[in-house]
């Protein structure tokens, strides 16, 4: 052969292999797997299809399923997602000219509207329904569309038609239809199942014979836009039916294989799909055939059964595989050149990782890997040229001057390659266990060796050897002279050679060999970037230092300081850690990191970024695994993946176009359909990916929308944006394409989306979503909120205009109301002030009724009488009402004879009926009825009537009772002929205060509280009072005047069970009080005639009436009076000073200290008075072990039931109302004296002498017990620590039971009588000792005089100094 054929042979050579490496870079991604692994509902894949909106269809043996690019969809039977879906044995998948999905399942036909499916009866010749295994369903160009079947042949879905069938004519003899295609001149093409070729020309006629295909298994067709048929056949390859010719003819470039589907690309190769073998690709242009070009790691596609192949909108070739699923191979334009496994048979490089790279000569480079040794492999001709060193792990790659090639091992330590590519390993003193990481030829052709853990080595051309080692402490010490420690990853040179810039663990340390010095370059430290995990180091063509981390890459400029400049995610970076660095001849710097390729422009700071799907062998990079070849032209770097290599300048992001959509609305996790509903709103009538509204209630405030731009080849780069109602765009982070949005109030919100990849984006998108308000918050419930607004504005105003009128209506029934409050309210103010001043009448009137006989001063006191009891009476009245106000008159019902009570009340009326010469009758229809009735109360009622009626009633007049009762009520009727009440007046009488209209000279004047007080009280009877005028009628004798009706319910079933009062309790209580009166009457008789005897003896003539303490002792008794009225305590001294001797105190803080001292026999005092009032004087008095003998009486203005229960819990003896009458004060202080001298003369044994009785000395428990107590009180009386405690542990008990007896038996705690009998202790001795007070208070057990003295002025009512003074002689 010449050396112009070789030359023409090498030519020839070239140019395919140029051909062949576009094909290699575009298989050299990996693509994805779906599987069940990974969501698909069955990896029995049958059909895998796109739709008009671009989503991706995958039909299964169990189920269907749906792709948008990150989640798949699956819809099987009995599923909420797929109602109407019988079956999920699908076979086959397409769309009608409507865009429905048609499903072809094992035994019917079913269209997918959107939201369910619909089976489409298919129909014989006879219109009978069948339910047949469909193989196909295929589209025509007339947009009908035609249903293989197995069994029935070709069926016809008309379009917009409802139901399917049969193909008419000649075609209608072929019943197993296995595959059918339509060629660019109309004619169908049909394979049926015992693999013949059936044509259907366009008037019907079916052509079966071609001569050429005789005995050969026709198994799938395709045809082209040219009008090219292709012809798959079973193990006898592909034949193509060229346009305008009348015979196949077979491709002979394609292997007979098992072939079981085709698919022409758009770039017309063709894809074929075998049973068992995998996938073939065909390239008509060069003829050329290749072996299962598609790499998957988790699977061997060339074992694949692959049921059917479609390529994307975008490129991707998706295969449907039986038993494996679907596998997407992603088209992706780059421009990188890969080496690696993913080219399977192809790759020459083994399939671990690149882990070091040094170029050789020409086209060669070595290639370092992980546990299988050094490659020498050529990039023209993508070959190897020779693999050394086994399974070592190469770190570091470099040729020297000699042509050597030096290798640096993870384990296997240090070597050369000779020329001739025999190994020599090298001894320059390393363990065993130390790594060489990496290897660098300065200038003068020496070599610098780093090691991880035996420092830095410098290997010279003489062979010398130098090791530079860290000292001690320097990795925490920075001013110390030495590389900080000893293990180091990667080495980078100055462009001169003086510096050695070395990656250690620790951070970045700079030799400089002229200086010597590993602090001059960092400016007096060793180290830079001080604990930052260093991946390599490289200097640059201006000489810049750029340092890699898992922290970013700095750069270094040491000509302007030591301030780096860092880069990180935040400027661009695919990631932070940055594994290799190179630069082109451009100055650009490429930057490998764990996550990404980046490339920098160092003078604008711009950052182009790729990833796997851009054609890198991984997105992983292994530390200082790049080179660069053609002096910066091509750059070659290395990974997980393998190796690429690439020319700087080619390389770019190729344009990206793509449209964003919504491929799901999530309701609830349920997607939305057309024609779904939210509450009374339709959501959308479309598909949601091309809706542009969308409504929802308000309890639908909360959804997930799902973003998509269908492109499925670099969803991880993807990113996706969105505004709200104008707002600023938002971003999410990429590979999410999920927003969900919670609780959104109602309103309208119009979104904008959009999609980034690479800094392109697409089209922005735009749709809006009404929440709708809850209805009361909807538009029309505001209209009407605005109506009835109005309406109640105007309403407000009739009803303010009608309440100022009612106001001014009532104003007058207000003012009277208030008045009358105002009244009661005075006059209950002034009831205590009236009785004050009554008692000085009541009391000494009494007094001179009772003493002056004189007649004609009898009427006159007679009258005074009267008078006086009436403001007394009308004083009770105003109690009562104020009583019945608060709730507080509490009602006691008995049982009583009503003829015999108002008999009784007929009678007192009787004498003032003859005085008036008043016709007074009383008449009753029965002679006994019984009533349950409050006596006192119901008195009042009956009283203040009558009183009326005689008061109204003129002289010669008449007044009627009448008692009459039915079933269930009593009636009290009483008449009178007086002038009668106004007719407008008969409602108002019963008001509080009303008066009668009255002349000036009337006399009958009432103070207009009596009827209200009666109404009320009939009221709380359970019963009703109503007023009447006397018309005339039956009764003659009473033509004018009133008549006042009672009413009252018979019976006590509508009382309440406190209200009743049983009778025997009434008359126990009425007997008690009839025996006290009786001996009290008694006691009046023996006292007279014990004074009389007394008087006569003493005087013999004297009949002045002697002091009643005579009969007791020699002495009077001594009362004290506390009142704060001067008048009412002069009367009070005048009437008792005469028996008795008196005390007189002005208020109850005086009386306290002057009764503590005096000790009186009996104290009587007033209730309200200043300073302190008498219920605080009388506690006091009590709780006081001195006083709390002296018997005390209350005498007071205060009449309520409350106010006396007051008193008498403050311990008083008596409590009597002013006006009192004096004798019965008289009789209550004697009495209580005379039971004070009774019990002390008992106790003093003075009543029986049993003093003189000689008896037999017995002692109770209880007093032995007090005379335990008593002896260890007087045995620690001086000791100021004497306890509770301390008497109950010496006497014996426990201190509860103490306290108990104590309580019983002295009326005192035990507290309380230790300091009571040390107070006594510390009188007798003030009284006859001569100690002085502080001698006293300690010998008594006191240890604080302050206490002590306090202690004693309230026990003794004056100091201990006042005390002493008064009783020592």
């Amino acid at each position: 052969m010449t050396v112009k054929n070789q030359l023409f042979m090498k030519s020839l050579i070239i140019t395919m292999l140029l051909i062949c490496i576009p094909a290699l870079r575009s298989w050299a991604q990996n693509g994805k797997l779906f599987n069940t692994d990974n969501q698909l509902s069955s990896n029995l894949a049958t059909q895998v299809y796109q739709d008009h909106n671009g989503f991706i269809w995958i039909t299964t043996r169990n189920g269907l399923n749906t792709y948008d690019g990150y989640n798949i969809s699956v819809m099987k039977k009995n599923t909420p997602n797929a109602k109407g879906l019988n079956s999920n044995y699908i076979n086959c998948i397409a769309e009608d000219a409507q865009g429905q999905i048609l499903l072809g399942t094992n035994n019917s036909l079913l269209v997918f509207d959107g939201n369910e499916f619909h089976k489409i009866p298919m129909l014989n010749s006879k219109n009978e329904t069948l339910a047949t295994y469909v193989t196909q369903v295929y589209r025509l160009s007339n947009k009908d569309v035609a249903i293989g079947t197995s069994g029935y042949g070709i069926l016809l879905l008309k379009q917009n038609g409802k139901d399917c069938h049969a193909m008419r004519g000649e075609v209608e003899k072929l019943k197993h239809i296995r595959k059918m295609q339509e060629d660019k001149l109309g004619r169908l093409w049909i394979i049926t199942e015992d693999g013949k070729l059936h044509r259907k020309e366009c008037s019907g006629k079916i052509l079966s014979v071609f001569p050429e295909l005789q005995g050969l298994t026709a198994q799938d067709l395709q045809t082209d836009p040219w009008g090219n048929v292709y012809l798959a056949t079973k193990y006898t390859g592909v034949y193509v039916l060229k346009a305008g010719t009348q015979a196949f003819t077979k491709i002979p470039t394609i292997a007979n294989i098992p072939i079981d589907d085709i698919y022409l690309s758009r770039n017309n190769r063709i894809y074929i799909g075998s049973d068992g073998m995998g996938i073939y690709v065909y390239d008509p242009r060069t003829g050329l055939t290749q072996d299962n070009p598609l790499f998957s790691r988790q699977m061997n596609l060339a074992k694949s059964k692959v049921t059917s192949i479609i390529e994307d909108n975008q490129g991707n070739i998706w295969v449907s595989m039986l038993q494996k699923g679907v596998f997407m191979q992603a088209n992706m334009k780059n421009d990188f050149n890969y080496m690696g496994f993913r080219l399977g048979d192809r790759n020459v490089i083994g399939e671990n990782s690149v882990t070091s790279l040094c170029v050789n000569l020409g086209d060669q480079v070595w290639v370092g890997t992980d546990k299988d040794g050094l490659y020498l492999f050529n990039m023209a001709t993508q070959t190897v040229q020779g693999h050394f060193m086994g399974q070592a792990t190469v770190l570091a790659v470099c040729k020297d001057d000699m042509g050597r090639t030096w290798v640096g091992t993870y384990t296997d330590g240090l070597g050369y390659l000779d020329p001739a590519g025999n190994y020599h390993p090298v001894d320059i003193g390393l363990p065993a266990s130390v790594g060489v990481f990496d290897i660098k030829k300065d200038a003068y052709g020496n070599l610098w060796i780093s090691t991880m853990g035996a420092g830095l080595f410098c290997l010279t051309k003489d062979g010398s050897k130098k090791n530079y080692r860290a000292r001690y402490g320097a990795e925490n010490n920075s001013k110390i002279n030495c590389i900080p420690n000893d293990y180091l990853t990667k080495i980078a040179l100055s462009r001169d050679g003086s510096k050695v810039y070395v990656a250690t663990s620790v951070g970045l340390a700079c030799l400089d060999r002229k200086k010597n010095s590993w602090l001059s370059t960092f400016r007096g430290i060793n180290c830079l970037i001080k604990n930052s995990f260093s991946h390599c180091v490289f200097t640059d063509s201006k000489d810049q230092v750029w340092y890699g981390t898992e922290d970013g890459v700095y750069c270094f400029d040491f000509k302007k300081g030591i301030k780096p400049k860092k880069y990180t995610v935040a400027n661009g970076l695919t990631d932070n850690s940055v594994a290799s660095i190179a630069e082109d001849y451009k100055g650009r710097i490429w930057l490998g990191t764990t996550c990404g390729l980046s490339k920098l422009n160092p003078e604008n700071g711009k950052i182009t970024k790729f990833f796997t799907e851009n054609g890198l062998q991984s997105n992983e990079f292994s530390d200082a695994s790049v080179c660069t070849a053609w002096n910066g032209k091509v750059i070659l770097m290395g990974g997980s993946g393998g190796l690429n290599w690439f020319q700087a300048d080619k390389v770019k992001q190729h344009p990206w176009k793509a449209n964003v959509f919504i491929s799901g609305f999530l309701l609830g996790n349920k997607h939305v359909a057309p024609g779904m509903e939210s509450g009374a709103y339709t959501i959308t009538e479309d598909w949601v990916n091309s809706s542009k509204e969308f409504n929802l209630s308000h309890e639908d405030n909360s959804f997930t929308l799902q973003l998509s731009t269908l492109t499925y080849n670099n969803v991880e780069q993807i990113s996706y944006a969105y505004s709200i109602n104008g707002e600023d765009w938002r971003m999410v982070q990429p590979g999410v394409n999920e927003l969900s949005f919670s609780h959104m109030p109602a309103g309208k919100y119009k979104f904008r989306i959009k999609a980034i990849c690479n800094g392109y984006e697409t089209p922005i998108r735009e749709f809006t979503i009404h929440v709708h308000p809850v209805w009361y918050a909807s538009f029309w419930a505001k209209l009407v909120y605005l109506l009835l607004f109005i309406g109640l504005c105007v309403a407000y105003m009739e009803h303010r205009k009608r309440k100022e009128e009612d106001r001014l209506t009532l104003q007058k029934h207000i003012h009277a109301e208030e008045m009358g409050e105002a009244k009661l309210k005075f006059f209950m103010n002034i009831s205590h002030e009236i009785r004050t001043p009554l008692t000085l009448i009541l009391t000494p009137l009494l007094s001179l009724i009772k003493e002056d006989k004189d007649v004609r001063r009898q009427g006159i006191y007679d009258i005074m009488r009267k008078n006086s009891e009436r403001i007394l009476h009308l004083i009770n009245q105003m109690m009562d009402l104020r009583k019945i106000d608060k709730g507080q008159m509490v009602m006691r019902m008995s049982e009583t004879n009503m003829v015999a009570f108002i008999d009784d009340e007929y009678q007192l009326f009787h004498q003032q009926a003859l005085a008036k010469d008043i016709n007074f009758q009383y008449v009753h229809d029965c002679e006994e009825l019984p009533v349950w009735i409050d006596r006192n109360n119901f008195d009042k009622v009956l009283m203040n009537v009558l009183s009326n009626a005689f008061k109204f009633t003129p002289t010669g007049g008449k007044i009627k009772i009448t008692l009459t009762h039915s079933e269930h009520h009593a009636y009290i009727s009483i008449k009178d002929s007086g002038k009668g009440i106004d007719k407008d007046k008969l409602e108002t009488i019963f008001q509080r205060f009303y008066q009668s209209p009255t002349s000036s000279t009337d006399r009958n004047i009432g103070t207009g509280i009596g009827l209200d007080l009666t109404r009320s009280l009939v009221e709380l009877h359970y019963g009703t009072i109503v007023a009447r005028n006397n018309e005339g009628g039956d009764d003659a004798d009473f033509q004018q005047g009133s008549e006042f009706i009672v009413t009252l319910p018979l019976g006590n079933e509508h009382l309440k069970k406190e209200e009743i009062v049983k009778e025997s309790e009434e008359k126990e209580a009425e007997e008690k009080e009839k025996n006290e009166i009786a001996e009290l009457q008694n006691d009046d008789v023996l006292d007279d005639n014990s004074s009389n005897d007394s008087s006569e003896t003493d005087t013999g003539k004297s009949s002045k009436k002697p002091a009643p303490q005579d009969r007791f002792s020699k002495t009077k008794s001594t009362i004290a009076i506390v009142e704060d009225d001067e008048e009412i305590q002069a009367y009070l001294k005048a009437q008792l000073g005469e028996d008795f001797n008196i005390l007189a105190y002005p208020n109850g803080k005086v009386a306290l200290q002057g009764i503590l001292t005096k000790q009186p026999d009996l104290v009587i005092s007033d209730i309200m008075m200043p300073e302190m009032d008498g219920n605080t004087l009388c506690t006091k008095l009590k709780n006081n072990v001195n006083s709390n003998h002296i018997p005390v009486i209350l005498l007071t203005a205060m009449s309520r039931e409350e106010d006396q229960l007051e008193g008498l819990q403050t311990g008083a003896d008596a409590y009597l109302m002013k006006p009192f009458n004096m004798d019965i004060l008289r009789r209550t202080i004697l009495n209580l004296l005379s039971v004070r001298r009774t019990l002390r003369n008992k106790f003093e044994g003075n009543e029986d002498q049993t003093s003189k009785i000689e008896n037999v000395e017995m002692q109770s428990p209880d007093n032995a017990l007090m005379d335990r107590i008593m002896s260890v009180i007087n045995e620690n009386l001086e000791d100021s620590d004497l306890s509770v405690d301390m008497i109950a542990q010496k006497v014996g008990i426990s201190r509860v039971h103490l306290h108990r007896k104590m309580k019983e038996l002295t009326n005192q705690t035990p507290h309380s009588f230790i300091r009571n009998v040390r107070l006594k202790q510390a009188a007798q001795l003030l009284r006859e000792s001569k100690y002085n007070i502080t001698d006293v208070m300690y010998r008594c057990g006191f240890s604080n005089a302050a206490s002590f003295s306090t202690m004693f002025k309230n026990l003794y009512g004056q100091s201990p100094r006042d005390y002493m003074m008064e009783h020592r002689k």
